[in-house]
């Protein structure tokens, strides 16, 4: 039922979506494998808890199958009813930094990471934060992760055929798109990771701010309704920026809903060779026509992948 809606949608050939609809299938059969979920959730946690200040529950793999997932109950508020309590800002804060760092650790040096960041996935006891349900988990390799958050380096976004090429590597660019199709298409990109960047561009950021994510949607609006974006057609971009994009769109309406005050910081990556990169190990293509960069969430809808 999604596919022929989806080719409708966004005008492209089976070949094209099927490895859009690949991803998101994949993902979803996993999170029905408990015994896999209990394995990735042990792991991430182990990997994870010396580093980050965030907790999760225990599993009991005796007391689990393939469709049975046993864990300690945790006694917590879920982040969105914590939010609604008006918290003092203090604890919002402490809160956001938690979860960023969880984030931001698990994506940039794990290369695996916590890809369902919904607010009930989160519970909030005292000061702790709490990780639940990984069935969602989504690992990216790195030469994708370098390629692809290399758009947040200030120095390539001013640097015109740096940028390009970035892009290029990515497959966001392409070898067939006709001058003024580039023209437009550098354009926007050069807006969107301006725009969606912002936080990691000074040591602090302020998510309490309600119009940085309206600024966010409007954009992510205009972009999606543009007619000139909509005639240019051709998929583009990477399988593996697909939960990348989910777990970041999850993240910034997290924060948003926190109005967390936060610290923050860019990736430490090796500098793009001076020689032009082979294309990425993306997998298959798949963004529909036409993605904004995969660095960082496009918009900000109610929905998500999967």
């Amino acid at each position: 039922m999604v596919r022929p809606v989806a080719m409708r949608l966004f005008d492209l050939t089976a070949a094209e979506i099927d490895p859009y609809l690949s991803e998101v299938q994949e993902r979803l059969l996993e999170e029905t494998d408990y015994e896999l979920e209990l394995r990735r959730g042990n792991e991430l946690a182990r990997r994870t808890e010396p580093e980050v200040p965030v907790r999760f529950p225990r599993a009991y793999p005796e007391y689990s199958s393939a469709r049975i997932l046993t864990m300690d109950w945790v006694d917590g508020e879920p982040l969105d009813r914590f939010a609604r309590a008006e918290p003092p800002q203090e604890q919002r804060d402490r809160i956001g930094q938690k979860l960023w760092d969880f984030y931001h650790y698990q994506v940039h040096t794990l290369r695996s990471f916590h890809a369902d960041p919904h607010p009930g996935n989160f519970l909030v006891a005292g000061d702790d934060l709490w990780v639940l349900d990984f069935g969602c988990v989504k690992e990216i390799p790195d030469d994708f992760h370098d390629a692809y958050f290399r758009l947040l380096d200030p120095e390539v976004v001013v640097d015109r055929d740096l940028f390009a090429a970035c892009l290029e590597d990515l497959d966001l660019l392409l070898d067939s798109d006709k001058p003024q199709e580039r023209a437009k298409l550098l354009e926007l990109f050069e807006q969107s990771v301006r725009l969606l960047s912002r936080p990691f561009a000074a040591a602090e950021f302020d998510f309490s701010d309600p119009s940085y994510l309206e600024e966010i949607r409007t954009f992510g609006e205009q972009s999606s309704t543009d007619p000139e974006l909509k005639k240019i057609g051709s998929n583009r971009g990477s399988t593996h920026g697909l939960y990348v994009n989910r777990a970041y769109f999850g993240l910034y309406s997290l924060m948003g809903l926190l109005g967390a005050r936060i610290r923050t910081e860019r990736p430490v990556l090796p500098p793009r060779p001076d020689r032009p990169l082979q294309r990425v190990d993306t997998g298959q293509r798949s963004q529909p026509s036409p993605p904004l960069p995969e660095a960082l969430p496009s918009h900000l809808p109610d929905g998500q992948p999967g």
